[in-house]
């Protein structure tokens, strides 16, 4: 059965230069295995070239280990705890690469000790031991992975067998690593060998002695290497290849959540929310303070404006955002009842207060902010108690014009008015049309018309001003566009809305 595996680098090649081979190092990605080598070991003093080529390599999901030599056991103790020191003091790496191993077990305790000195150093702590060739099982507890194969192609191919005891361990605690491998086709055949040979990690380069170590493979053998061994492959920047999408009410009080939408990228990105507030038609967007979960609660300043999310993904290859669709216009609270079906705008809550229209041909324009777009067929108007006889009325919907009335774009029929309570006013219509379009968040004014020297008694909203014209001496009803006769006083928007 061919084992799991992941690419193990020797990475013995400065950062910086061109080509950059730990920028190209990082496209193996997660569970890759390498190994850094500033000068035989770590050198006299930190390299922050090397500080920053180590943290980029980790951000990919790449383990870094530090280069120790330790002369096949005849290295003091102090000598290559005192590089270990080193490494961990001066770079963030992840555990030790100890090189010219023993094969000896009579040497065995001295790398135990070299381990258990490692492990104490906590985190991932990851200790290879490099004999660079077939060792004793006595080591198999001295080091998380033994490189037992180091060596050309035409010996890997050609002469080399796994010990029998190898096999009972699992594929992770071995390297092999070949070099002068001729062709594409060769790399393929010796990672495919390593497979069944259970070695779980493998290195296969065309470079030669005396140092194959000092470049990575480039081009196709790059990409056949990832592709054969089965690492991830390229990392790439965050892209969105789907918008997130907000739902809930656009309600003052309701809360909207949003999800990230679809993104690609290597390694996964994490998110991160901002909310913005945006006019009535989903434009001049800003960002909404401290609104940065995944969540928002609509507050009152949202009221006439439509909200976005804006999702940012982000990984060690770059950030990418993205903006959802703007919500409805955002309602006030109401503690009245739910929206009537087909709800386009206007006051559906029937308001405390009263105005009366009396006498003849008076009119009051309330306006209103459509809140979906779609098309308007009726309008609906509220007759408060108390008002004897049966006024006949007449509405219309227009467009606003500088906040007056201005074209109309739908009229009803007469109506009388024989009780209090909600009139439906039997449909609007522009010429022989059934219905209109309109926008979200499309200003329009709602206009009622009381016929002859009759009362209307309107449920009114109180405390406001400027959101409806009561007009004395109105002009012919069906007028387009709409010019008042008479003085306009500043009113209340009334109990009345428009449906479709």
């Amino acid at each position: 059965m061919a084992a799991a595996q992941s690419i193990a680098v020797p990475a013995y090649f400065y950062p910086g230069g061109s080509p950059n081979y730990w920028t190209q190092l990082q496209q193996a990605g997660p569970g890759t295995l390498a190994v850094m080598n500033p000068a035989s070991g770590p050198g006299s003093a930190p390299d922050p070239n090397y500080v920053s080529a180590v943290k980029a390599a980790e951000a990919a999901g790449i383990t870094v280990v530090g280069y120790v030599y330790t002369s096949y056991g005849s290295r003091s103790l102090r000598a290559v705890e005192s590089d270990v020191n080193k490494y961990y003091s001066w770079y963030p790496v992840q555990g030790i690469f100890f090189d010219e191993a023993s094969t000896s077990c009579s040497m065995e305790p001295y790398y135990a000790q070299l381990n258990s000195f490692v492990k104490a150093k906590g985190g991932a702590a990851r200790t290879v031991l490099n004999p660079g060739t077939q060792t004793s099982q006595c080591y198999a507890s001295a080091a998380d992975t033994l490189l037992t194969f180091e060596g050309p192609d035409s010996e890997y191919v050609n002469s080399y067998s796994a010990p029998s005891w190898v096999s009972s361990y699992p594929a992770s605690r071995f390297w092999h690593v070949i070099y002068e491998t001729s062709t594409t086709s060769a790399m393929a055949t010796a990672v495919q060998l390593s497979k069944t040979r259970n070695a779980g990690y493998v290195y296969v380069t065309s470079a030669s002695l005396p140092n194959p170590y000092d470049v990575l493979p480039t081009g196709l053998d790059w990409s056949s290497e990832l592709t054969d061994i089965g690492a991830t492959g390229a990392l790439s920047a965050p892209a969105n290849t789907g918008a997130p999408v907000i739902s809930g009410t656009a309600t003052q009080g309701q809360t909207l959540s949003t999800g990230t939408g679809s993104w690609s990228g290597s390694p996964a990105p994490s998110y991160t929310y901002q909310w913005q507030d945006c006019s009535s038609t989903g434009g001049s967007c800003t960002n909404i303070p401290s609104a940065t979960a995944s969540s928002y609660t609509l507050a009152p300043g949202d009221v006439g404006h439509t909200i976005v999310a804006v999702v940012t993904a982000t990984n060690s290859q770059g950030q990418a955002s993205a903006s959802s669709a703007p919500t409805a216009v955002v309602q006030a609270a109401s503690s009245g009842p739910p929206a009537p079906s087909g709800f386009r705008g206007g006051d559906y809550s029937i308001e405390a207060n009263t105005v009366s229209l009396t006498g003849s041909a008076q009119a009051l324009a309330t306006q209103a902010t459509i809140s979906s777009t779609g098309t308007l067929s009726n309008m609906l108007v509220y007759q408060a108690a108390g008002i004897p006889g049966a006024p006949t009325i007449e509405a219309a919907v227009y467009a606003d014009k500088n906040g007056y009335p201005g074209a109309q774009i739908g009229d009803s029929a007469s109506n009388a008015l024989s009780s209090a309570g909600w009139l439906n006013m039997g449909g609007l219509q522009v010429g022989s049309a059934a219905s209109m379009t309109v926008t979200a968040g499309q200003k329009v004014w709602l206009i009622i018309h009381v016929q002859g020297s009759s009362t209307l008694k309107l449920a009114e909203k109180g405390g406001c001003s400027g959101q409806a014209w009561k007009i004395a001496n109105s002009p012919t009803w069906l007028d387009d566009p709409w010019t008042s006769n008479g003085t306009g006083t500043s009113d209340c928007s009334v109990s009345a809305y428009v449906t479709g």
